[in-house]
């Protein structure tokens, strides 16, 4: 029975809210569908999957500091976290299940794996962090928050995905 922009508004960031977790979930679905497709196992797809839920969480308590509220550009900033995010334990995976295949002990596979592929992931992270803090400098609202919840939400996965995912696969 009402109308007008503000009603509207309100009925829009309403349904992008509760989109965007439905949405969120079938990224997850389909990266795990895809995960278990290439690397011909269940178990490593699970702990990446958990390791990249644990870090958008924790992103998300970060970014709640940060700014007042999600608005219409960062309520969606969960599916591209997932997508981003998923990367760095897509390397981590690859790297420890080769030098497993090659008969290595998990020790020097995790060792070596984190030593080969760490630095790329922290580079790319933090480049990629970076990339999204420049928008605080956009003269809209919406687009500096995107930019601050985005920036700081990717180096907060890739940490989490530096410190849990290791020491899932070793356990």
């Amino acid at each position: 029975g009402l109308t007008g922009t503000i009603v509207l508004q309100r009925d829009e960031l309403q349904a992008i809210t509760s989109d965007s977790w439905i949405i969120t979930i079938i990224a997850l679905a389909g990266i795990f569908i895809l995960f278990v497709i290439s690397f011909r196992m269940w178990l490593s797809p699970i702990l990446a999957i958990l390791t990249v839920i644990l870090g958008v969480i924790w992103a998300l308590g970060i970014a709640s500091f940060l700014v007042d509220y999600l608005s219409m550009l960062t309520a969606m900033i969960s599916v591209i976290l997932v997508g981003l995010g998923i990367d760095f334990s897509l390397h981590i995976i690859s790297g420890y299940t080769e030098k497993r295949n090659q008969g290595h002990d998990v020790k020097v596979s995790m060792q070596d794996t984190l030593q080969r592929f760490g630095p790329g992931i922290t580079t790319g992270g933090i480049t990629t962090g970076l990339a999204f803090l420049t928008l605080m400098i956009s003269e809209t609202e919406g687009m500096q928050e995107m930019g601050i919840v985005g920036g700081s939400s990717i180096i907060v996965i890739m940490l989490a995905t530096i410190t849990i995912l290791p020491n899932m696969l070793i356990i």
